[in-house]
């Protein structure tokens, strides 16, 4: 059944989309089917944007755990040194993270558009909006804590809200924290409907994630002596795919949230996108 919004004569509030519109959708039915294609798609630039972030992930997590099972043996010099080097390469890995999540979706919009993808165009638009995507995302955090803070289910919300807010971020260029509030009460009901889809995708991801891990390497990641360095570092490796494996099939879906949640607020179609 369609979830549009329907006036008293029976008719769109907004002019909708054409029914072959690759991104907006009138039903959840619509939008899951159209992910999944997108998804299909798409899978193989996305998963080499993705490993961009992924692979000095892993370096990190292999090389972390590897010098907290030296600590005990380590100097006091050997530490700072870490600390030096680590900490910087954690930050160009965050910052990598914002990059690879806006061209992961770039690429999205390209495919949709009509365009040829493209790897290296895809990855200098999300470059070039990784500053906007960092000052938009600490003070959606902020927001999220106090609202965490005040109570728990506002913060709640507000996460659940700032889902869209990297194809926000990316597609348009406004206040982006007003803009996800905007489209998401455009139509509660659906929006909702489509973003707590998204968040249990993540929630599965994230279980599969722990469990395997903690299978193969527990005690390495807790930092116990009984499983051996191999076995830990294939650990990191099972997790980094999860992880990559999560963020390839969680794109298209907020791709799609956003597309729906924008029609249903204006007139709007899959052609007014710009990549």
């Amino acid at each position: 059944m369609s979830d549009i919004p329907y006036g008293p004569y029976g008719q769109p509030q907004t002019p909708f989309p054409a029914p072959d519109d690759p991104l907006v959708s009138a039903d959840f039915n619509g939008w899951w089917n159209r992910s999944m294609r997108l998804l299909s798609a798409t899978w193989r630039p996305l998963v080499m944007i993705q490993l961009l972030w992924a692979i000095p992930l892993l370096i990190i997590t292999i090389v972390s755990n590897l010098a907290g099972q030296a600590e005990d043996t380590g100097s006091d010099g050997d530490l700072t040194a870490f600390i030096l080097v680590g900490l910087p390469v954690i930050a160009v890995t965050f910052l990598l993270g914002l990059v690879t999540t806006l061209a992961t979706l770039h690429v999205l919009v390209q495919h949709v558009t009509g365009h040829q993808m493209s790897v290296g165009w895809a990855l200098r638009a999300g470059l070039s909006r990784a500053a906007a995507m960092l000052g938009w995302g600490i003070l959606g955090g902020l927001m999220i804590l106090v609202g965490i803070a005040l109570c728990v289910l506002p913060g709640i919300y507000v996460s659940l809200v700032f889902m869209i807010l990297p194809a926000v971020v990316l597609l348009e260029r406004t206040n982006a924290i007003a803009r996800c509030f905007r489209l998401v009460h455009a139509q509660t009901g659906p929006a909702l409907g489509r973003i707590a889809t998204i968040f249990a995708v993540s929630v599965v991801f994230g279980l599969v994630e722990n469990a395997l891990t903690s299978l193969i390497g527990g005690g390495y990641f807790a930092g116990g002596d009984d499983v051996s360095t191999g076995a830990g570092i294939f650990a990191a490796i099972v997790s980094t795919a999860v992880s990559v494996l999560s963020g390839v099939v969680i794109a298209p879906l907020v791709l799609a949230a956003y597309a729906d949640m924008r029609a249903r607020h204006e007139v709007f179609a899959t052609t007014q996108l710009q990549p």
